[in-house]
């Protein structure tokens, strides 16, 4: 019985210092030129602190409905007070969608850092995941949105 209680006890703690070590890691750079450096970078944490936005919808990629919540890309761009007429979105494997600055609404799309509440790895299109609320509306459905639906999020290039 202590050697198991040991090891649960264990594994929660590394779970924690890994909460806690991915709370404080880049997870996401903003690349404009109207930043004083060139570019903003932001921990999740960071990210976190941002107004959130939630909506639950199904999408072509998940079973059922989930709860997506993130910040809004306006907002973020807003917050950072870029300007441009295209985002260049850049997944973990270099895959690249381009977004127009026009196409941009106040609650879509979302870089949600959430899935049903929780954190989600790689494997699971994580960390981070540009969503829209596809069920809302049929605007939302097209092969163009979705296309703009870049999981692995790890960069943002406004031009």
């Amino acid at each position: 019985m202590y050697h198991r209680l040991t090891i649960a006890f264990a594994f929660v703690a590394s779970l924690a210092v890994s909460t806690a070590a991915f709370a404080e890691a880049v997870v996401l750079t903003v690349r404009a030129s109207g930043l004083a450096a060139g570019s903003q970078s932001f921990t999740m944490a960071e990210l976190d602190a941002l107004p959130q936005i939630a909506f639950t919808t199904s999408t072509v990629w998940t079973d059922g409905k989930r709860e997506f919540r993130g910040a809004s890309v306006k907002a973020l761009l807003e917050a950072l007070g870029v300007k441009g007429t295209m985002v260049k979105a850049r997944a973990l494997n270099g895959y690249v969608v381009d977004i127009p600055v026009a196409s941009l609404e106040a609650e879509a799309p979302i870089i949600a850092s959430r899935i049903d509440g929780a954190l989600f790895p790689r494997r699971e299109k994580g960390p981070l995941w540009i969503i829209y609320p596809y069920d809302s509306s049929t605007r939302f459905q097209t092969e163009t949105v979705y296309g703009r639906s870049i999981w692995q999020l790890h960069e943002l290039r406004v031009e």
